[in-house]
C-alpha cells in the first residue's frame, strides 16, 4: 500500500477535496463517507495537550493564510492526548496525489515545514493507515455524515489472517438493533475500523461498539480497540463548502473561510 502521508505529523493529516471524480460522475454529497478514509492517530507527550492545541490551531490558521487546498479533521478523545485525524479521499488516486500536492504548498509557503517541526516536538508517536470503505457490509447511521458529526466511535479490529471472510460475514448478519457504523478495511493489514457518526454524544443507545456474535466468535479476530472522539473544529482545516454544511459547528473555528 502507498500510504498518502507526507512529511512530519500534521503533513499526515491531509483531507482531499469532495470534488466530483475525474470521469464525470456527479460529486457525492459534502461529507459523504468517503471510498478511502486515511485514519491518523497521534498521541501527544504528557502535559503537552494544551500546547498541542494551540500550535494546531496556528497551523490551521497559516493553512489558510496560504489559501492551501489541504484539508483535514482533527477529532480529540477525553484523554486530550489522544488525537485522531481523518482524511477523506474519494479515490486512491486522490490520496496518491497528495505527496506532489502538499510539496508544491511548502515550496511557496516554506513557514509551514517549521510549524510542522515544533508540532513534532510535542507529538509521542504517530500511526497512520489508509483504508477502503466496504460499502456492502457496513450500515451507516442516516441524517449524519463527516460533514455533520459532532462525536465519532472508532473500533479498531485486528482480525486473525484467513478470517476476514467469517469477520466480515458476521457484521455483514448481524442484529440492526445493534447498531450503525461504516467499515473501513485496512489496505495492507487485516484490520478493520468500524465507525459510528454522530450529532449528538455517543452511549448505550448507540449499539456495541461492534457487533456481539462478534464477540462470540472465536478466533475471528486477536484484539479490539474501542475509542470516542470529538471534533475539534480550531484544530481542523475545511473548505467551505465543507463548513457550510454545518455552519454551526464550523463557524465558530472558521478554517478556510478566511
Amino acid at each position: 500500500m502507498r500510504r498518502a502521508r507526507v512529511g512530519i505529523v500534521l503533513a499526515a493529516a491531509l483531507l482531499a477535496s469532495t470534488a466530483s471524480a475525474a470521469s464525470g460522475e456527479a460529486a457525492a454529497p459534502v461529507g459523504s463517507a468517503p471510498h478511502v478514509l486515511n485514519i491518523v492517530r497521534t498521541k501527544v507527550k504528557p502535559r503537552k495537550a494544551g500546547a498541542y492545541s494551540a500550535l494546531e490551531a496556528q497551523i490551521v490558521r497559516a493553512y489558510d493564510r496560504a489559501k492551501a487546498n489541504l484539508y483535514w479533521i482533527c477529532l480529540q478523545a477525553k484523554d486530550a492526548e489522544d488525537i485522531l485525524y481523518l482524511n477523506l479521499y474519494e479515490s486512491a488516486d486522490v490520496s496518491e496525489q497528495m505527496p506532489a500536492v502538499y510539496q508544491d504548498l511548502v515550496k511557496r509557503h516554506p513557514e509551514l515545514v517549521s510549524l510542522q517541526e515544533r508540532l513534532k516536538e510535542l507529538t509521542a508517536s504517530t500511526s497512520s493507515t489508509l483504508t477502503t470503505r466496504r460499502e456492502e457490509i457496513d450500515r451507516p447511521l442516516g441524517g449524519v455524515n463527516f460533514a455533520t458529526m459532532r462525536n465519532l466511535r472508532l473500533t479498531m479490529v485486528q482480525v486473525r489472517p484467513g478470517r476476514e471472510g467469517d469477520f466480515m460475514r458476521t457484521i455483514r448478519t448481524a442484529n440492526p438493533k445493534e447498531g450503525t457504523w461504516l467499515v473501513y478495511e485496512a489496505n495492507d493489514a487485516s484490520t478493520f475500523f468500524l465507525v459510528t457518526l454522530k450529532r449528538t454524544s455517543i452511549g448505550r443507545r448507540d449499539g456495541p461498539p461492534m457487533p456481539r456474535a462478534l464477540r462470540r466468535s472465536k478466533g475471528v479476530y486477536l484484539k479490539a480497540d474501542t475509542r470516542t472522539y470529538a471534533v475539534r473544529p480550531l484544530m481542523s482545516h475545511v473548505s467551505q463548502a465543507f463548513a457550510a454544511a454545518n455552519p454551526t459547528l464550523w463557524k465558530p473555528a472558521p478554517a478556510g473561510l478566511h
